[in-house]
């Protein structure tokens, strides 16, 4: 799933962060209630990348260490919530909420235990409704979109969709993917 940022740098943030910064020291815009913070932030946020480009991995962009799931955990985790949506799309497609979990878990490896994928969505609907966004649920987003394109004339037929979810689901394994252990390098005897 491409959300269009691929070709976004480390410059590009930093350029953006450091217009952040230079705004609100030149005062563009009527110094907000915790400027201090926000300045402290962007400062900080710019230091990151300069550590980032040197190899240092400062705390505030470090990984979490909870929750790691695979080699690409953030993009597991989209793709997670496109399963979500998935399952609304093919349900608009006129297939029932069993038959449309189970197209999904199969494409995304889980065909024995489509359990999950009932899971994922009643995850990503707590989710939605804690935040006080039940509006913008994945499920809901997704239908809404495809009843737009299919307004429009736009709407991927059934097999198209089957196979849009059959690449997403291959990407989710692959950064489900647990790393490989590398092989230890064979010592060589030391020469006298």
């Amino acid at each position: 799933m491409d959300l269009g940022l691929a070709d976004i740098t480390r410059s590009d943030l930093r350029a953006f962060l450091e217009g952040e910064r230079a705004r609100l020291e030149e005062g563009v815009e009527a110094p907000p209630h915790n400027y201090e913070l926000r300045l402290r932030l962007l400062n900080r946020a710019i230091q990151g990348l300069d550590a980032l480009d040197y190899g240092e991995v400062q705390p505030m962009f470090a990984p979490s260490g909870e929750h790691r799931w695979g080699t690409q955990p953030f993009k597991a985790r989209n793709l997670q919530t496109a399963a979500v949506g998935h399952v609304s799309v093919l349900q608009e497609m006129g297939l029932s909420v069993k038959d449309a979990i189970e197209k999904v878990a199969e494409r995304y490896g889980y065909g024995n235990t489509p359990s999950t994928v009932t899971k994922w969505r009643k995850e990503a609907a707590k989710k939605a409704k804690s935040k006080g966004a039940d509006l913008y649920a994945p499920d809901r987003v997704a239908a809404l979109v495809y009843r737009s394109a299919q307004k429009l004339g736009w709407a991927p037929s059934k097999e198209e969709m089957l196979e849009a979810i059959a690449q997403d689901g291959k990407a989710f394994q692959e950064a489900r993917a647990k790393k490989k252990p590398q092989k230890k390098a064979k010592s060589k005897p030391e020469e006298k």
